[in-house]
C-alpha cells in the first residue's frame, strides 16, 4: 500500500503551515517598520540640527549623538529572529510529523 504525500497533508498541517507563513511575513514587516522608524528618527535629528545651525559634527561621539540610539534597529532584529524561529519550528513540526507517518517501506528503510 503506497500513500502519496497529499494523503499525509492533514488540516492541522495546513493550519500550522499557514501560521508559519504568517510569522515569516510579519517578521519582514516588523523589520521593515523598525528600520523605517529608526531612519525617520535619524533624519529628523539631522534636519533639526541643520535648521538650528549647529556646527557640523567632527568628533565620533557627536556623530553617535546625532544618529541617536539604535533601539529600533535592535528591536527590529530581535522581532525578526523570534518570528523567523517560530516559523521554522512550526515547519519542522509538520515535516517531522510527515516523516513519522510515512511507513518504513516507503522511506527505503524496510
Amino acid at each position: 500500500m503506497t500513500t502519496g504525500a497529499y494523503s499525509l497533508f492533514t488540516p492541522k498541517h495546513k493550519r500550522l503551515l499557514r501560521i508559519a507563513t504568517a510569522a515569516n511575513i510579519f517578521a519582514w514587516i516588523s523589520l521593515g517598520y523598525c528600520l523605517l522608524v529608526q531612519f525617520s528618527t535619524i533624519f529628523t535629528r539631522i534636519y533639526i540640527s541643520q535648521t538650528i545651525q549647529q556646527p557640523v559634527a567632527t568628533d565620533i561621539t557627536q556623530w553617535i549623538a546625532t544618529l541617536g540610539d539604535f533601539e529600533w534597529i535592535v528591536r527590529g532584529v530581535v522581532y525578526w529572529i523570534i518570528l523567523r524561529a517560530a516559523a521554522l519550528c512550526l515547519s519542522m513540526v509538520v515535516e517531522t510529523d510527515w516523516n513519522y507517518r510515512v511507513p518504513l517501506k516507503e522511506n527505503g528503510n524496510g
